[in-house]
């Protein structure tokens, strides 16, 4: 059975290759994640893979458990640290002079910059703001780690934009569907074209009854799992892959600050 990578895969890949990851974290799922030998593991990385039905099954369970609740909270931390707390505090705003800029540069000087930021902060909060971000930036600790619950704000907001706020939720759902979608694309095919569903899992194959669609059938598989109607499933998927080939702009404050 030939099979196409999916957007779920594409990101699980890009996660592990290209995300710089904090400690105790080493895959999207986290630090204990790990691949299962078969010989279809070397497959992962092509186009198009030949696999059978019952390789492609395990394997997609797998890739479904690094979808976990716990390693999108990770990523939403991830989204808000990058968002909001990465404005170069000492870097001078529009064209100034080389020596300004070198001036700032200086430790005693950044450090004087630092106190009358703080002094001529009008809140409480705006001052652990400035804080969260300096010590961001210098690599000393997390922005959660200094404000704790008040860093939900900045997490819940991480993926707001022009066209309103991605829910890490719906984002979630949607690719667990898409993992699961061209699976059950192909045992529709069996169906349709008498090639049989030998192979397939028994619980998969009911679950494709009268269903019309591979992602409909997906959405009944996993709705169990994920507690949520197989339709509020469907609408995640539509709302998340409506947006996929979009831009999401919507450009913070100009400290990156989250708007109300």
């Amino acid at each position: 059975m030939k099979i196409k990578k999916t957007v779920t895969q594409k990101v699980i890949d890009t996660s592990r290759k290209n995300a710089q990851l904090s400690p105790g974290h080493e895959t999207l799922a986290g630090k204990n994640a790990t691949e299962p030998v078969t010989k279809d593991t070397k497959a992962v990385d092509l186009g198009v893979d030949e696999i059978l039905p019952e390789d492609l099954f395990r394997r997609l369970r797998h890739q479904e458990e690094q979808l976990s609740e716990e390693a999108f909270r990770w990523l939403q931390t991830q989204f808000a640290n990058q968002r909001f707390f990465t404005y170069p505090l000492f870097d001078p705003p529009g064209d100034v002079s080389d020596e300004a800029r070198e001036s700032l540069s200086d430790p005693g000087v950044k450090y004087n910059f630092l106190l009358l930021l703080l002094r001529n902060s009008p809140s409480s909060k705006e001052r652990l703001f400035i804080l969260a971000t300096w010590l961001y930036r210098e690599g000393i600790c997390q922005p959660e780690d200094l404000l704790g619950k008040d860093f939900s704000e900045y997490r819940r907001k991480a993926l707001g934009g022009s066209r309103g706020r991605l829910s890490i939720t719906d984002l979630r759902q949607a690719l667990i569907v898409n993992n699961w979608e061209s699976y059950f694309d192909q045992l529709l095919h069996g169906q349709r074209t008498g090639l049989g569903r030998r192979g397939f899992d028994e619980c998969a194959i009911q679950c494709a009854i009268s269903k019309r669609s591979g992602r409909a059938a997906a959405c009944e598989y996993v709705c169990d799992r994920l507690k949520v109607d197989a339709r509020a499933l469907e609408n995640a998927y539509s709302r998340i892959f409506s947006r996929v080939k979009k831009t999401i702009s919507g450009p913070p404050t100009q400290d990156g600050r989250p708007t109300s």
